[in-house]
């Protein structure tokens, strides 16, 4: 990735996708918005633009170049906003560690016991609906000027409300397929304590096995655990949509990836309480 490669891509985005830029040597400027008062000068380094598209083997290809118009556009929204209007955006968003929409380890704030599940800051109102990840990564915080610390309160507190009327809704429902929740997603959902006590209080040992192959949906009954499914509907997804590859093990303290070997629809059948309400089980027995 070369300087002039960095640059070509920046006058594509002006020009393909119309957002004012005004390029420095050391990075570039993006103009205050007419239609907002308050609006200043945001600078972006070199750097930055760099590592907005690092994922890229051609930065000057069609959807880098959407990708940079995306962050621009995103950025100059949230440059726009005072602090009380902006942390109404923020949640606390969950990313498999090793998902392929993992924005890297300095937007990792939280690591969930288990080492599966890492949590950050990420916008509400892109969520489980966008084609593009919600992430906010500290470059794209670096540049709006708003302070991490007060929004990943914010989001925390959002997502833990979340995640207590997600685990409400379960204790209703307890073989329900599991949704988002406002604004959070289900791999998101994850991450908060409320949620996983929750999932895990059905089963007589205090863990569950779920399946959680995209963001939009997940499972707990049997019949979904086959690791045959969940690698397929996980295949299936979409990069930013995808969730875990694998089944999943919850307890009220963490998550983490169940072995392929193990048999998740027997361990889901043991409790045979929880069992008799989910399915027939002469389908899984002899």
């Amino acid at each position: 990735m070369t300087s002039a490669s960095l640059r070509h891509c920046v006058l594509m985005v002006s020009v393909l996708h119309g957002i004012d830029v005004i390029p420095r040597d050391d990075g570039v400027c993006l103009p205050p918005s007419p239609s907002v008062a308050s609006s200043g000068e945001l600078f972006v380094p070199w750097s930055t633009i760099k590592s907005v598209v690092r994922n890229f083997s051609d930065v000057t290809d069609v959807d880098a170049c959407k990708h940079l118009a995306h962050w621009f556009t995103t950025a100059r929204g949230l440059g726009d906003l005072s602090p009380q209007e902006f942390l109404p955006h923020v949640s606390v968003i969950g990313m498999p560690h090793n998902g392929p929409e993992h924005p890297g380890s300095p937007w990792t704030h939280t690591e969930v016991l288990g080492g599966a599940l890492h949590l950050g800051l990420g916008l509400r109102l892109l969520g489980h609906s966008s084609g593009e990840t919600s992430a906010l990564t500290p470059e794209l915080m670096a540049t709006i000027g708003h302070d991490p610390t007060r929004a990943w309160n914010a989001g925390w507190t959002y997502l833990n409300a979340m995640g207590q009327l997600a685990a409400d809704r379960h204790d209703r429902d307890p073989i329900g397929v599991l949704r988002p929740m406002g604004d959070c997603d289900v791999v998101s959902l994850l991450g908060s304590p409320h949620f996983r006590a929750g999932l895990a209080r059905f089963h007589n040992v205090g863990m569950r096995a779920v399946a959680v192959p995209m963001r939009t949906r997940g499972w707990v009954d049997p019949n979904h655990l086959d690791s045959a499914f969940v690698q397929g509907a996980a295949a299936a997804t979409d990069g930013p949509q995808r969730g875990f590859t694998t089944a999943m093990l919850v307890t009220a303290d963490g998550v983490w990836a169940a072995k392929p070997s193990e048999n998740l629809v027997d361990f889901a059948l043991r409790d045979q309480k929880q069992a008799s309400n989910w399915i027939d089980q002469s389908r899984f027995r002899n």
